[in-house]
Parts: C-alpha cells; sequence; structure tokens
C-alpha cells in the first residue's frame, strides 16, 4: 500500500516546522518525506518523485527560490505542483515566486485545516497532470501506428485498384477512411459536405447516376489533404484569401489538393467524373478559384455544389455566433462571384427550413452514444484540458476513455451534441 501513496516533499531548514507539517499530514495518508536542504533535497529529487512539494523561502545554502528555479528546468518536474511557505505579508517574495513558477501559497504560522485543503487539491491537480501525461503517451503510440496504417491503406488502396475496378463502394469507403484515420474533423466536414450535397442534388434536376457521382466526391473531396499538419491546414482555412499571411510551400500543397486524387485513382475509368469534380472543388465561377482558374460553365455542376456545401461547413464553424440567416447573408455577397446562384438558391431554401447539423442539444456523459457528433469541446472542469474536440463522432473506443475519466474527474455536464446526429 505504500507505494501507492502520494508523496508530498516538505523542505525546511528548521526541524520543528518539518515535524509540524507531517504531523498534519500524515493523518491525510500521504507519504511525507522531510528535507532541512534544498540543495540535498535538488540531488535526490528524481528518485524522490513528489506529487506536491511544501517549500520553505528562508533557507541558508540554497533558498527556495533557487531550489524553484532548478527544478522547473527539470522535465520530470515541471508539472509537480510547489506550494510555498511565506510570512503572511510578504508580498514581494509571493511575487517572485509566482513568477518563477509556484502553484500556491502558505503562511506562518501554518493553519492545519488550510494545510490539508491545499495539499488535497494539488494532489488532485498532479492526478489530472499523470493522467493525461499518461493519455498523451497512448496518444502518440496511436500516432505512430495510425500513420503507418496511413502509408498502408495508401500502398492498399493503389495496389488494389485494378482488381477494385467494378467495386465504386469499396474503394469510397477505403478513401474515407484514410481520412478517418489521418484526420477524424476532417472525415466529419466531408461527411456533412456529402449530406448537404445530396440535399441539393435532390432538389435539382440531376440524373440519379450523377447524384451518387456527386456524394462521392463530396466524401473525397478533400482527401489530398492526407499528410498536410492539421494545424496548418486549419491556419490556411482561418484566412478568407488563402493567398494571404500563409507560407508559400504549405500554400502550393494546399492549392495542390484537389488533383491528389488522380493519384490514387486514375486507372479506375469509372472514377473520371469523381475526378473531375474534386478537382474543381476550388474553382470561383469568375475564374479566382484554383488549381486552373476556371470560368462559370468550365467547372462541373458537382463542383460548384460541393464548393457552396464545403464553404458554408467551414463558415459554420468558423462563426458559430452567427445565425443560419446570417451566415447565408453573408455568402449571398459572393454570390455571381465564388457561387452559383441558381444553387445558392436552392441552398438557402433548404437551409431556411433546417439545417440538419445546426441544431445542438445537451446530454449527459451517461447517455452518450456510439455515432453521436460533439458539437462543443469536452472540457475538464478541474485543470481545463479538452479531452475531445468538436466535429468528432464518437465511437466506442472514445466514448468508453470520455466515460472512464468522468468516473475519476469532473468534466463539464452535460455535453452539447448536434441534435441530428
Amino acid at each position: 500500500m505504500e507505494d501507492n501513496k502520494k508523496t508530498i516533499l516538505v523542505i525546511d531548514d528548521e526541524e520543528v516546522n518539518l515535524k509540524l507539517i507531517e504531523a498534519m499530514l500524515i493523518p491525510m495518508g500521504y507519504k511525507v518525506i522531510l528535507y532541512k536542504s534544498a540543495k540535498i533535497a535538488i540531488q535526490d529529487i528524481n528518485s524522490i518523485n513528489p506529487d506536491v512539494i511544501l517549500l520553505d523561502i528562508m533557507m541558508p545554502v540554497m533558498n527556495g527560490f533557487e531550489f524553484l528555479k532548478k527544478i522547473k528546468f527539470i522535465p520530470e518536474m515541471r508539472n509537480v505542483p510547489v506550494v510555498m511557505v511565506t510570512a503572511l505579508n510578504d508580498v514581494k517574495s509571493r511575487v517572485i515566486s509566482l513568477e518563477l513558477g509556484a502553484d500556491d501559497f502558505l503562511s506562518k504560522p501554518i493553519d492545519k485545516i488550510e494545510l490539508r485543503a491545499r495539499v488535497k487539491s494539488l494532489v488532485k491537480v498532479k492526478e489530472h497532470y499523470d493522467y493525461i501525461k499518461n493519455h498523451n503517451k497512448i496518444l502518440e503510440q496511436e500516432v505512430r501506428k495510425k500513420t503507418l496504417e496511413i502509408s498502408e491503406s495508401y500502398r492498399k488502396l493503389v495496389a488494389v485498384n485494378k482488381e477494385l475496378k467494378n467495386s465504386l463502394q469499396n474503394i469510397v469507403l477505403m478513401g474515407f477512411d484514410l481520412m478517418s484515420i489521418y484526420d477524424e474533423s476532417l472525415a466529419g466536414h466531408c461527411k456533412r459536405v456529402a449530406v448537404y450535397a445530396s440535399m441539393i442534388t435532390e432538389k435539382m434536376n440531376i440524373k440519379k447516376e450523377l447524384k451518387q457521382v456527386i456524394k462521392i466526391a463530396a466524401l473525397l473531396h478533400d482527401i489530398g489533404l492526407i499528410g498536410m499538419p492539421k494545424n496548418k491546414r486549419i491556419e490556411i482555412e482561418k484566412n478568407e484569401n488563402v493567398n494571404e499571411n500563409v507560407n508559400e510551400e504549405l500554400l502550393q500543397i494546399y492549392k495542390n489538393h484537389p488533383l491528389a486524387p488522380i493519384r490514387a485513382f486514375q486507372e479506375t475509368e469509372k472514377y473520371r467524373e469523381v475526378i473531375d469534380i474534386i478537382q474543381d472543388h476550388h474553382e470561383n465561377i469568375d475564374g479566382t478559384g484554383f488549381p486552373k482558374g476556371k470560368l462559370g460553365n468550365e467547372i462541373h455542376t458537382g463542383a460548384k455544389i460541393i464548393a457552396l456545401a464545403d464553404y458554408y461547413d467551414l463558415q459554420r464553424y468558423k462563426t458559430k455566433k452567427l445565425k443560419s440567416e446570417e451566415l447565408l447573408e453573408y455568402i449571398e455577397l459572393k454570390v455571381n462571384t465564388w457561387f452559383d446562384k441558381e444553387i445558392f438558391e436552392i441552398f438557402r431554401g433548404i437551409i431556411l427550413k433546417e439545417d440538419p447539423f445546426s441544431g445542438i442539444v445537451k446530454v449527459y456523459i451517461e447517455n452518450l452514444k456510439e455515432g453521436m457528433t460533439i458539437a462543443e469541446p469536452i472540457v475538464s472542469i478541474d485543470t481545463g484540458v479538452i479531452l475531445l474536440g468538436p466535429e468528432i463522432t464518437l465511437d466506442k473506443e472514445k466514448l468508453d476513455k470520455i466515460k472512464e475519466y468522468s468516473s475519476r474527474f469532473e468534466i463539464k455536464n452535460p455535453i452539447k451534441v448536434y441534435k441530428h446526429s
């Protein structure tokens, strides 16, 4: 049981203070380690592996400030909460301590109730840090694993192309799975764009076969972004004009992403029109788009549909405070320059009736289910750490992790999810 106890390191050059604090904390079930010298404590710090440090400021040889400054350069100690023990009105020492990274203060003479409350709170904070640290290690392992899976999936995708010429569904699912492995939020975006695109085509005089082709193109329209760092993609997409404030090399990668599907599907003749649509989905009808700067009727109708749905979904995420009506008014300013007027009017009618992804409901953690899509981040109340970002669809693994975390720590509850998910 000793190994499971939380370790409190107390450093004070006065024996009476050490024994007093020890007597207050031992009944709480902590393992209390006492040091009269900060210099010796810093030498032993890694073997002590404390959960909380109580540190006196005024000590000979090495004072509390010097100790605090040194441990913040030790990677394993950066997240260990440090409580500085100060005189009641020693404001200057408190300011210096905060600048050096102290987490809390105790005033002399030490009050037993206050000491126990602060230590208990900080032990919980450290427990959160440890949980997140271990969780991040698992995530890093998963990222490495998924990176290998992406490479292997892409290799298989190209290798089996010839064998799957007549199996459209299998290739689509493989491509979508590839995106999900790389970035679930990107896959979620593509899925929503496909829903919007299908709703538009149902209102248009389009053959059934073309409707299916447009839906497939919508599902895969951003597959070319696989491999681009997620944070860089988001940085580019935040700019209204993708040519501004972006590294030139990254910009070229982004601008060429509509061309990428050819590499995977070029030998599959049945995909020719899907590729045409994907290539055109960033073209504007006034010729200001990319990658080729096509004009009006040069752009595939399916691409015009996806372009509008794509832009609406991205703006809906970026401007969450805007109502659907306000967002449509903003997009209308780009009609006849970026977007086709007829398609916009159809889309506006659909959204004004009911946007399938704008309705948000609150669901308590115990009622979360697989398939629900998170509308706002799931956040730890104690640390403010985002456990799961928005636009992520819950699967069994994510659901289990959230419920396991909530059994140990407090999560902001209820969770906001999309009504139609």
